[in-house]
């Protein structure tokens, strides 16, 4: 039986909002403040709703400040002003009207508290989740959206580089062992968790759940909501789930030691186990472990692989705009110049109309992930306790896709923009940058180079009787002589900064030097150096000596 609404717009929560809906020419963008006040605020409340969930936003967020409510929607991992500000007044209502849904205590003030809720909307299920944080001005409240009957749980379609497909699947058909996904948050990490459990249930495998919430629910799959028994912890939940017939186990947080070692010790025990953790790159994870505490010969032993995702948003393929890149942008992404190369960015300016994206330019998220499996070398490194870096060092000498090399291979095909990849990792381009300047010339280049110098300096050591007998080079009748003098020095002056690299003595043979002499040279190749149209010829000798004492000796 439906409750009366009180003087402050209060009832009994919504259990479908079928009926609700933007009346033609009403909005919240141009509702005054006195027409706010006589609104009724579940009416109000139910429009906010829909105007997210029409624009895909994942959440909402309602924030008091000095003069007014501001409202956010976060679109694609963005937080969008979607609304203008409302009466600051309204804040207080509003909040309890949400509280009253989730069934929330409306009494307790100054508190933190969260709640769920769900209702049906044109007939989807949409499941809410709400957070509330007290603040100066009042409660921020945050209300996050699940559409469960429009999100793809299917792994081809979040995976969409071949190769990483195939090592994931790899990694998670063993029959026994952990696999972790890490990321920061809001990455996608339990949505790719849930895609592995579908993929691991088309097997016929007995699966369960241990959730601290449960986002999706999973058809023939076993799910624990954690906050529903309080009495009971993860390890906990883990030992019970060990005496039964459970092939697959997923603990959506590993935080502390404990859960750790219930994890690795059901591992160990022949059952499948999958996990998160919020870190950047598997490095990172493996590290994140073993200073929990972790044994690291058990870790070694259960980890099959790690899975490092984030999330970029994809390009409006309706608004998106072609372009030529610069030589310069391509090389600072590490991109080789290519004839013909066409890429897009995206259209955000203020004249952009477009009813896909509206005006914002991306549509949608896509997923960039980097697959480490867990090699010998690697196990080998955990058992000895290696570092960050060594390990590091070590996953990238592997054969596999990193997360710039996905997401530049989602810029060629068109996908995302140059622009969405800095965005989501400046981390990753900034290290990058760092290691080019920083690096020392390779082996192989020195080596090339200097048997260039070598055969520049054989052309300058020659006895002047062997060029014409009492003749000398007049260097300053030709103008193009006097460069190729030129360069002769500066070739001299870098031979003698070589001398400097550590690995020159075994790139360089001494008795080639001791052993040259004009004997040793050819007619042919004395004309390689000059040419008779760049040199004059003169009858005194007189000057002849000087030039070959500047360079008898460059060493």
């Amino acid at each position: 039986m439906n409750q009366k609404r009180d003087d402050r717009g209060l009832k009994q929560p919504l259990k479908r909002l079928n009926d609700i809906h933007d009346p033609e020419g009403t909005s919240i963008l141009e509702a005054s403040d006195r027409e706010q006040k006589k609104e009724p605020v579940s009416k109000l409340v139910n429009r906010i709703i829909m105007k997210a969930l029409k624009q895909e936003a994942s959440e909402i967020h309602f924030e008091p400040q000095a003069d007014c409510l501001k409202i956010f929607f976060r679109k694609d991992g963005i937080l969008i002003e979607s609304i203008n500000p409302l009466a600051r007044l309204i804040s207080l209502s509003m909040v309890k009207y949400l509280k009253n849904m989730a069934k929330v205590d409306i009494k307790t003030k100054n508190s933190y508290q969260e709640g769920r809720f769900s209702v049906i909307i044109q007939g989807n299920k949409i499941n809410f989740w709400l957070n509330i944080v007290p603040t100066r001005y009042g409660d921020k409240t945050i209300l996050r959206c699940w559409n469960t009957d429009l999100v793809k749980l299917d792994l081809g379609d979040i995976i969409h580089h071949q190769n990483t497909f195939k090592l994931v699947k790899a990694i998670i058909n063993y029959p026994s062992g952990l696999v972790l996904v890490t990321g920061p948050t809001n990455s996608g990490k339990s949505t790719t968790i849930y895609s592995l459990l579908e993929e691991k249930h088309k097997s016929g495998a007995n699966i369960s759940t241990i959730e601290n919430r449960i986002k999706y629910s999973l058809a023939g799959i076993n799910q624990i909501e954690l906050i529903k028994d309080k009495h009971k912890n993860y390890h906990q939940h883990i030992k019970f789930l060990l005496n039964q017939d459970v092939e697959v186990i997923w603990v959506d947080r590993l935080r502390e030691l404990t859960t750790a070692k219930a994890i690795i010790d059901a591992a160990s025990h022949g059952k499948n186990l999958f996990s998160t953790l919020s870190c950047n790159n598997p490095a990172g994870a493996i590290i994140q472990l073993l200073e929990m505490g972790v044994n690291p010969s058990a870790l070694a032993q259960v980890l099959k692989g790690v899975i490092s995702q984030r999330l970029l948003r994809r390009v409006c393929p309706s608004c998106r705009i072609a372009y030529k890149p610069s030589s310069i942008e391509l090389n600072r992404f590490g991109i080789t110049q290519q004839e013909k190369l066409e890429l897009y960015y995206a259209d955000n300016s203020k004249n952009n109309e477009c009813s896909d994206c509206r005006g914002v330019g991306y549509k949608g998220q896509i997923a960039l992930m980097e697959v480490l499996p867990i090699t010998k070398k690697i196990r080998s490194l955990m058992v000895k306790n290696a570092d960050y870096e060594t390990l590091k060092q070590a996953a990238s000498q592997q054969e596999i896709t990193d997360l710039l090399s996905y997401a530049l291979d989602l810029v060629m095909v068109g996908e995302t923009t140059l622009a969405e990849v800095e965005r989501v990792l400046p981390d990753i381009l900034a290290n990058r940058e760092l290691e080019r300047k920083v690096s020392p010339p390779k082996q192989e280049n020195v080596a090339e180079r200097l048997s260039q110098l070598e055969q520049k300096v054989a052309g300058l050591i020659l006895e002047p009787q062997q060029l014409q007998p009492d003749s000398q080079i007049d260097l300053s009748v030709q103008p193009k002589t006097k460069q190729v003098a030129k360069e002769d020095l500066e070739d001299l002056e870098e031979l003698e900064e070589l001398e400097d690299l550590e690995d020159l003595e075994n790139l360089t043979d001494s008795t080639k030097w001791n052993n040259l002499s004009s004997e040793n040279l050819t007619e042919s190749e004395l004309s390689e150096e000059f040419s008779v149209d760049e040199i004059k010829i003169s009858p005194s000798p007189s000057n002849t000596q000087p030039r070959h004492e500047d360079v008898s000796d460059p060493w």
